[in-house]
């Protein structure tokens, strides 16, 4: 499934709003979003795997009724996303 995500909606949640839009130190400009069946349990083993948490598990129901994420950067600083509805 693709996605099209606001960029200043992503910088919000990755808390990055306050980087410019381009440049090396720049906002996020893509996301893996995946679909689990527990963003809390994948939350856990990404942050065991390596992954540095963003954003910890929370219901985000102004995104979609029955929406939980999650939010972390990869040991690369690639931004995810653990989605479960």
């Amino acid at each position: 499934m693709l996605t099209l995500f606001d960029r200043e909606a992503m910088a919000r949640v990755a808390g990055t709003a306050h980087l410019p839009g381009h440049g090396s130190a720049a906002q996020d400009v893509v996301m893996f979003v995946s679909r689990v069946a527990d963003v809390d349990a994948g939350y856990r083993f990404c942050l065991r795997q390596g992954g540095l948490g963003v954003a910890p598990p929370v219901d985000r129901p102004e995104w979609g009724a029955g929406l939980r994420t999650a939010h972390l950067r990869d040991p690369e600083g690639n931004l995810l996303e653990l989605q479960a509805y």
